[in-house]
């Protein structure tokens, strides 16, 4: 996914009231953006995409 298109996604989900913690809103994102890169929709696949991210 590309960044124009990550930002965008960032943009609409960051506002919304998910959780009030910054750190939560932004593993919440994490997860819906991992979801939405995933091709197998996977707990094992979200992950190395959380931790790709991290690193």
């Amino acid at each position: 996914m590309n960044t124009k298109i990550r930002s965008k996604i960032k943009d609409i989900f960051l506002p919304l009231q998910m959780a009030e913690n910054l750190a939560r809103k932004k593993f919440i994102l994490s997860i819906i953006l991992a979801i939405l890169e995933a091709r197998k929709i996977q707990l094992h696949e979200i992950y190395l995409h959380i931790e790709s991210e991290a690193n």
